[in-house]
């Protein structure tokens, strides 16, 4: 596999991965009426995260974007992807609290900016600096209101 196949099979990776959340979120929207909206909020801009990434394929097409394999772990993110996998599938045959549902939301989150996933990438590009920049924002963004979400949601108890 040369070095665009494997950043290409990288950014599709992340994509998945951004995907597979959306799908966690929705599948939440249905088992908590009083929050549905607030997780189809959170799933619909995770789409919108998926469509930012996988416009940076064209970039590696054209040569000008790169990132450094080094800093990139495809078998972390495959690993987190099977797990909210896990966690999409055992919402649909267990029980689960709101709380437990934020908490899970949160470390995902967290996941993401901790590992900064969106930082390891390297491009002269205006356009790619504000996607990786647009990223970082609403994943903190996402973090933030998930906290308060959860904080409420104690709170009620």
């Amino acid at each position: 596999m040369n070095l665009e196949e494997n950043q290409i099979k990288t950014i599709e990776a992340l994509a998945n991965h951004e995907e597979a959340i959306s799908q966690l979120y929705r599948k939440y929207s249905g088992k908590f009426p009083d929050y549905e909206q607030f997780w189809l909020g959170l799933a619909e801009e995770e789409v919108l995260h998926t469509k930012w990434i996988r416009e940076l394929r064209d970039d590696i097409e054209e040569g000008t974007l790169f990132f450094d394999e080094s800093r990139f772990n495809i078998i972390g993110v495959q690993t987190s992807l099977n797990y909210i996998k896990k966690q999409i599938v055992d919402s649909e045959n267990q029980e689960i609290s709101l709380q437990f549902a934020l908490i899970l939301a949160l470390d995902i989150e967290n996941a993401l900016l901790e590992r900064k996933y969106f930082e390891m990438f390297e491009g002269d590009s205006v356009k790619f600096k504000h996607v990786l920049q647009d990223l970082a924002e609403a994943t903190e963004l996402h973090r933030d209101r998930i906290e308060k979400a959860l904080k409420e949601a104690k709170q009620a108890l």
